[in-house]
Parts: C-alpha cells; structure tokens; sequence
C-alpha cells in the first residue's frame, strides 16, 4: 500500500519553469520554436510562491530561471540544485537561509 500512495504522490506531482517576464519574450521565444503564452498565463494567474510552499499542493518541483526563489521560505524544500559555479560556502548558507530549510541538500555544478 506504501509504495501505491508514493506512486499517486509522484503521478500528481506538478512542476513548472518559472521564468521572470522579459521584453519582446514572445518573439523570441517563437524564433526558438517555443510559445511562452500559455506558460506566461499560468505564471501570472496563479500564487505559485504560496503554492510551492503548501507541502499538501501539487506543485512540487520548480525548475527556476532568474531568482524566484530568492527572498521567501519554503520549509518543505528538499533539495536545491544550482547549475552555476559557486565559489566559498557563503552562497551555500545564504540559499538554505532563504529557503528556511534546515535539511535541504544543496547540489551545484
């Protein structure tokens, strides 16, 4: 029974890319054969930021380009991934500040 519930939890988990808005977006997204509109509608019509921090909401996994998540808990945070170089520890203390997670794994490259 354990493993079925885990199943349905991973089957109704929900991710998204949260992108912050830029100028002429819509073209260039097109000239990359994608289109921003639908996602741009979900972004500004919904409160992703208290979504993710609701552990009880679907929206689990947040693939994230230009610091959404900077500036606001998330106790339920699990793991961090950061595809920059980081250079010291102090990058590495401050994200698990921000994200109010005191058991977070902090993965970069």
């Amino acid at each position: 029974m354990e493993h079925q519930q885990h199943l349905q939890w991973l089957q109704s988990t929900e991710y998204l890319v949260v992108i912050s808005e830029a100028q002429n977006e819509v073209k260039t997204f097109k000239d990359w054969g994608l289109d921003i509109i639908p996602h741009r509608q979900i972004i500004k019509s919904r409160n992703l930021e208290e979504e993710f921090k609701n552990e009880k909401h679907p929206f689990r996994l947040a693939i994230v380009c230009a610091m959404w998540l900077t500036g606001f808990d998330v106790p339920s945070l699990a793991t961090l991934y950061i595809d920059k170089p980081l250079q010291g520890h102090t990058l590495i203390k401050r994200s698990l500040v921000k994200t109010g997670s005191t058991k977070a794994k902090i993965m970069a490259c």
